[in-house]
């Protein structure tokens, strides 16, 4: 093997091992991590799936902040991509929802929280409202359409973080004379 290959190898390796295995982040999963007096805003979180939003920009607004200009179909396209296993951080939440940023700046947030039905634990992204997959969310002041293959984005941790605080329950036996 020549250096190339083996400097090659070692660097795939290196950024594999950073990476570490991730689990699906769950309300038992929450509640573990409350029992050891944290919150939710001091965990570093991961998307399981590209996520895609786009809108239509009108001839009047043509300004973008996020994301990227694109034609289809002789329309003006703003297209914004959140790529798999992007890292972000909970800013906000409620007892079964997270407003997760992905990004710098304010507005810019996407709201998680537990699937009411299905058989998914894990925090999914929401939308406004939902027609055949597709879904209505506000970013950064604009209203996008979530495209179907993000629909059911879901947030990951490090299973080093589980583990790292694993409650421990010891259960009394009791004693007799």
């Amino acid at each position: 093997m020549n250096t190339l290959a083996k400097w090659a190898l070692i660097l795939t390796l290196g950024l594999s091992a950073c990476s570490g295995p991730k689990s699906y982040f769950t309300q038992d999963i929450r509640k573990k991590i409350e029992l050891n007096k944290l919150t939710v805003e001091q965990i570093q979180f991961y998307v399981d799936r590209d996520v895609v939003l786009k809108r239509e920009l009108t001839s009047g607004n043509m300004e973008v902040s996020s994301g990227k200009v694109k034609v289809e179909n002789g329309k003006f396209i703003n297209v914004i991509v959140l790529k798999k296993g992007t890292p972000g951080v909970c800013v906000s939440s409620g007892a079964k929802t997270m407003n997760v940023s992905f990004e710098l700046g304010d507005n810019k947030t996407l709201l998680f929280s537990v699937p009411t039905s299905g058989k998914s634990e894990a925090y999914q992204i929401c939308a406004e409202e939902w027609a055949n997959n597709y879904g209505k969310i506000t970013y950064d002041g604009e209203v996008y359409t979530l495209q179907p293959a993000g629909s059911a984005a879901a947030l990951m941790i490090k299973k080093s973080v589980i583990s790292r605080w694993d409650v421990k329950v010891h259960k009394m036996k009791g004693r007799k004379l």
